[in-house]
């Protein structure tokens, strides 16, 4: 809901039929953002409307006080790029050919304890070798343009593990476990 977010969330816009966030492209970057304590793993969908010969850029980025993890895409007609970049105690920042087009594509950021693996639709396409030097505190999603028309979508954000909230039977009433 877009009660867990942050940011402008009146720029983007839910797409009930298709399931998924759609932004409209300006020349203004717009970002949400939720919490997302301790996340190791974290994964979206995003696709454009068209591709065009201007570029286009999306975002997936997750945060540690100074520190960032992010998947940057961009698409045009002349190119389109993976970016991946950690930004921290060590810089990693890595272009892969090819993105994104109108096929939803999945990116995923993967946190381990000696390294963070990027991958596009399940394959590895990036690895910092090093250690995150902070515990995840929120994830965004943005979106920038050069110029202002088209769309971008963004579905199924997954961010484990996700907050789990234990009963604790020696306080909470009974009668909702009878």
């Amino acid at each position: 809901s877009s009660s867990q977010y942050t940011g402008d969330v009146a720029s983007f816009t839910w797409d009930t039929a298709n399931s998924r966030l759609a932004s409209a492209f300006s020349t203004a970057g717009y970002t949400i953002t939720r919490n997302a304590p301790g996340a190791k793993k974290v994964s979206v969908v995003m696709s454009l409307d068209e591709v065009t010969a201007t570029a286009r850029w999306g975002y997936l980025n997750l945060k540690a006080g100074s520190h960032h993890i992010m998947i940057m895409i961009s698409a045009a007609t002349a190119y389109s790029d993976t970016r991946c970049i950690v930004r921290g105690a060590d810089v990693h920042d890595v272009y892969i050919p090819g993105s994104i087009g109108t096929t939803d594509t999945r990116f995923e950021i993967q946190i381990n304890p000696t390294s963070v693996v990027f991958y596009r639709n399940g394959a590895v396409i990036s690895t910092y070798n090093g250690v995150f030097p902070s515990e995840i505190e929120s994830v965004s999603l943005s979106r920038y343009s050069e110029v202002s028309s088209g769309t971008i979508y963004f579905k199924d954000l997954t961010v484990s593990p996700s907050i789990s909230y234990a009963d604790n039977f020696a306080t909470d009433t009974t009668e909702r476990y009878q």
